[in-house]
């Protein structure tokens, strides 16, 4: 299930505040702005804003906490996401950073991460997030958490990535 079907088959009513870590091309928010009744924001290094689709384009890195904060400052979020994202940071920066972002979900709120898992080669040229200490993490800032395992064939690339999903209840 991606993000996408994910929203679309388990929010009947809109959200009202969404964050997605790591936007790249926005695909993600192209396909589910109109599933929002409040904020969108995306970050991601990349200047890739798209123009007058509703989102608030954060170009900096989502671990640059000082930065982001000024713009989002105390807005809390039914959902934060990433997508292959997560994974380009460094063990001890998610750590540290990450929970800054936990902390700003919603009660009843979602983190949902799609993610290379442990079969994945690309992972060791990355973090691995398919292990223990991201999942304690985890457990650290929500009730409840899913995991499910995939493969999904990358058309341009012409081969299938191995991946998890995690959706985390708060």
């Amino acid at each position: 299930m991606t993000i996408i079907d994910y929203i679309r088959t388990n929010s009947p009513n809109k959200l009202d505040n969404v964050l997605e870590l790591g936007s790249g091309d926005q695909a993600d928010a192209l396909q589910i702005i109109s599933d929002i009744n409040g904020k969108y924001f995306a970050i991601d290094k990349k200047n890739n804003e798209k123009e007058n689709i509703g989102i608030t384009f954060i170009n900096d890195d989502y671990f640059d906490i000082d930065y982001v904060d000024k713009i989002i400052n105390n807005d809390k979020f039914d959902l934060i996401f990433s997508n292959y994202s997560l994974c380009f940071n460094q063990k001890d920066v998610i750590i540290k950073s990450l929970p800054y972002y936990l902390n700003k979900i919603t009660q009843n709120g979602i983190f949902y991460l799609s993610d290379f898992n442990n079969n994945e080669q690309v992972v060791k040229k990355r973090t691995n997030l398919y292990d223990e200490w991201f999942f304690e993490l985890i457990k650290t800032y929500f009730k409840s958490y899913n995991i499910s395992e995939r493969e999904v064939y990358e058309k341009e690339h012409d081969h299938t990535h191995n991946i998890f999903e995690l959706i985390a209840y708060k």
